[in-house]
């Protein structure tokens, strides 16, 4: 009888060693100092291909022809609106011309791009993530590619699914995640769903991780425009404005009010990745706004997912992640003025996302002003920035004078990504907590 036992055993130890160690020589564990890299961009940078055609083409989010093929509409739009000025009537100008043409321009340049009331592909678009075929030791940067469009969560999934392909084909244990402008929404998404165990690295760069105020303000109807935010975004002195605040404000509110019907809300809001840039304090007032649009009951489900379980959760996330040993590191721009969709907007930013957002909660001053005089050890040298109310202080660098782009970072990522402890903002001489764009396509310098 034990002869018995001891031989079966032995058979399934024979049988357990046919099944691993094949699979274990297929794919050998790379020892190699070499750190993969993922690469996780932001909005409009994936590609999609038509598909059932027999030559399958590239379909960024725009394209100059569908653009030249709106202009005669636009125009004619525009022309319509400036004959209905009837200074005895209230409204004195009908907008309905000019939002209408711009309407179907954007329909003409970004509807190929429709999503359904489902959350599916109205055209037949597709974006599919690969291994690419390189030496990581030599090349060891890979892009995810994934549909812009689409939920966080099924973004996570996706990149989920390519981290672990990456790891197998290469041998390796666990990836260096970088993340620019959207693509922290979907780095967020991945590491509440699937933590942190094959990150050696999780950066964001110029993320919208905590939203981006141009979205709250338009989906809660915060339209306007003022002299001085017009001209700090466009760089001009605000004598060249002095007209915004009348007639601007009255193209701009009037068009505004019938785009976010014709076209905003039908064609963009049902995107599901839409809503994932609302910030938290806009959020419930969009949702009360436009909640009981049919169209949209699909993605706000998962949208009040997101907002709970990855938004909601962020500094939880980020910490959680470091205790477990993966290096975190967020990394954010400032001093340029934001967009100017509504009156008073006067935020420090990248152009695009607000330093505070992107910086996990900074203390930043109003563009053009500085914080009141006082001193600590995480106050910018130029008084503009403390970061000492960020979600990661020590571990939350600032950029001045840099737009939305990463490239100026790149130095400063490849330091974050091999270093072999925590990196921290007081590790290393050139890479203090706040740094300078050089301002010659180089890369960005201590601050002085």
């Amino acid at each position: 009888m034990l002869k018995r036992v001891c031989c079966l055993i032995a058979c399934v130890a024979l049988l357990g060693a046919a099944l691993v160690v094949p699979s274990q020589a297929a794919t050998p564990r790379c020892d190699c100092d070499t750190v993969l890299q993922v690469w996780v961009d932001g909005w409009g940078q994936t590609l999609f291909f038509d598909e059932g055609t027999p030559n399958q083409r590239a379909q960024g989010p725009m394209r100059l022809n569908r653009i030249v093929r709106s202009l005669p509409g636009l125009a004619w739009g525009a022309t319509r609106t400036a004959l209905s000025v009837n200074p005895f009537r209230e409204p004195f100008i009908n907008f309905e011309p000019l939002a209408r043409g711009f309407a179907r321009t954007a329909e003409n340049i970004l509807g190929h791009l429709q999503i359904d009331e489902q959350g599916n592909s109205v055209y037949p678009l597709t974006s599919t993530w690969y291994i690419a075929d390189q030496c990581h030791m030599e090349h060891p940067q890979f892009w995810f590619i994934y549909d812009f469009r689409q939920c966080p969560f099924e973004s996570a999934r996706q990149l989920n699914d390519f981290i672990e392909a990456l790891l197998a084909h290469t041998g390796h244990r666990t990836v260096a995640l970088t993340s620019h402008s959207q693509g922290g929404i979907i780095a967020m998404t991945y590491l509440a769903m699937f933590g942190s165990r094959r990150l050696d690295t999780f950066i964001l760069a110029n993320s919208a991780f905590q939203g981006v105020d141009l979205v709250g303000r338009l989906f809660t109807r915060q339209f306007g425009i003022d002299r001085h935010s017009a001209a700090a975004f466009m760089g001009i002195n605000p004598r060249w404005t002095r007209f915004l605040p009348n007639l601007g404000n009255a193209v701009y509110v009037g068009m505004f009010d019938y785009l976010m019907d014709l076209y905003i809300i039908p064609q963009l809001a049902t995107m599901p990745i839409v809503w994932a840039f609302l910030p938290t304090d806009y959020f419930n007032e969009a949702v009360r706004l436009w909640g009981d649009d049919p169209r949209l009951q699909h993605v706000l489900q998962g949208a009040r997912r997101y907002h709970r379980e990855v938004l909601g959760r962020s500094e939880q996330l980020l910490r959680q992640a470091m205790r477990n040993g993966t290096h975190v590191a967020i990394l954010a721009s400032y001093n340029n003025a934001p967009i100017p969709v509504s009156r008073g907007v006067q935020y420090q930013s990248d152009r695009l996302i607000g330093t505070a957002r992107m910086s996990g909660g900074a203390r930043v001053a109003p563009f053009g002003e500085v914080l009141p005089a006082g001193s600590g050890r995480h106050r910018s040298p130029d008084g503009i920035i403390d970061a000492s109310t960020a979600m990661l202080p020590n571990h939350t660098w600032f950029v001045r004078d840099n737009w939305h782009c990463a490239n100026v970072m790149y130095d400063l990522r490849m330091w974050i990504i091999h270093s072999n402890t925590q990196p921290t903002v007081w590790q290393h001489a050139d890479f203090p907590q706040f740094l300078q764009h050089p301002g010659n396509g180089g890369q960005a310098v201590p601050l002085g």
